[in-house]
C-alpha cells in the first residue's frame, strides 16, 4: 500500500490561514477564500473526525 496523500495545501497553511478562512466561512464571504483552501481545510477536518471516530486498530487476516 503507497503512503496516503495529503492536500498539497495543508504543508504551506498557518495558523493565520485557518483563522481567515474561518472568519470568511462563519461570515458567508466566499470571495475571501479560494476553492484549494477550502478542499485543503476539508481535507485537515476529514483526517481529524477519522482519527476521532476510530475505534479499534484495523486487523487485517487472511480469510480461507
Amino acid at each position: 500500500m503507497g503512503q496516503m496523500r495529503i492536500h498539497p495545501l495543508r504543508k504551506s497553511l498557518t495558523p493565520k490561514d485557518y483563522d481567515r478562512i474561518q472568519a470568511a466561512l462563519d461570515q458567508d464571504d466566499v470571495a475571501a477564500v479560494s476553492m484549494e483552501e477550502l478542499d485543503a481545510v476539508a481535507d485537515v477536518m476529514f483526517d481529524w473526525h477519522a482519527n476521532r471516530v476510530r475505534t479499534h486498530v484495523v486487523i487485517t487476516r487472511r480469510l480461507h
